[in-house]
């Protein structure tokens, strides 16, 4: 059926087909779209792909938070979470892919659909990202990865220093809707961290500071849907000075 495609259409197709039927995990996706990154020049990358380099970066690299904590299985906010040395916290492939995606890209699908049809083409002719566009959107079409990937880790490094290793037992910051908190508060933090081109562990450590006394393991975090996720965010928007 997938005989003489390219191979990233053929994960394409893999990922539609299982996302409108009965679809796989979205970790399990993540990593079959991503499988052949190796085999295809950077500049091509889609945002999907990208995203997965990234989520295996930060889960491969000494130096990363997530470092061996990024894993390809299904997770739910009451299986995971107590942090300690016997029983380490997780976090599923999905949300941090979906997490850096949300950085760089509006609609990971379209660019997808441009980058593929009628031919592979570089991800410098996708368009010039407007201003309602992520902060990061610019840095993807201009293949800096390197900038997204820094931008990334020293955001989590800081997340790691304020929330993650002072989290209680029940915390609901190192769950998945804590992580996807986390996500939703770069990606406000990310557009004046860039104009100031200071993205440093310092400057997001300074800017999470005023969030470190909230205690996410409060019954009023223990919703585990994305009211959860945005009881999170909201509580560290209104400590930090985001909030609208």
């Amino acid at each position: 059926m997938f005989i003489d495609l390219p191979k990233p259409f053929q994960a394409q197709l893999f990922a539609t087909i299982n996302s409108t039927q009965k679809p796989v995990d979205k970790s399990l996706t993540y990593e079959l779209f991503g499988y052949n990154v190796a085999e295809q020049p950077e500049g091509y990358w889609s945002p999907d792909k990208l995203a997965v380099f990234l989520a295996r970066k930060l889960n491969a690299e000494p130096d990363s938070p997530l470092r061996n904590k990024i894993i390809v299985a299904p997770l739910n906010d009451f299986s995971v979470g107590t942090s300690s040395q016997e029983n380490p916290w997780k976090v599923s492939m999905a949300t941090v892919v979906e997490g850096i995606l949300r950085l760089i890209s509006s609609n990971p699908k379209r660019d997808t659909n441009e980058l593929l049809t009628p031919r592979p083409k570089e991800r410098n002719t996708l368009k010039s990202a407007p201003s309602t566009q992520p902060a990061l959107r610019s840095a993807y079409i201009e293949s800096n990865d390197n900038l997204i990937y820094v931008t990334v880790r020293n955001f989590l490094e800081a997340a790691d220093s304020v929330f993650w290793k002072r989290a209680k037992d029940g915390s609901f910051i190192i769950k998945t809707v804590g992580i996807q908190a986390l996500f939703d508060v770069l990606r406000k933090l990310a557009p004046s961290a860039l104009e100031q081109k200071d993205v440093s562990v310092k400057s997001f450590v300074g800017r999470l500071s005023a969030a470190s006394d909230i205690d996410f393991a409060a019954d009023n975090f223990r919703n585990a849907s994305g009211s959860g996720r945005s009881e999170i965010r909201r509580a560290i928007e209104a400590k930090i000075g985001l909030a609208e």
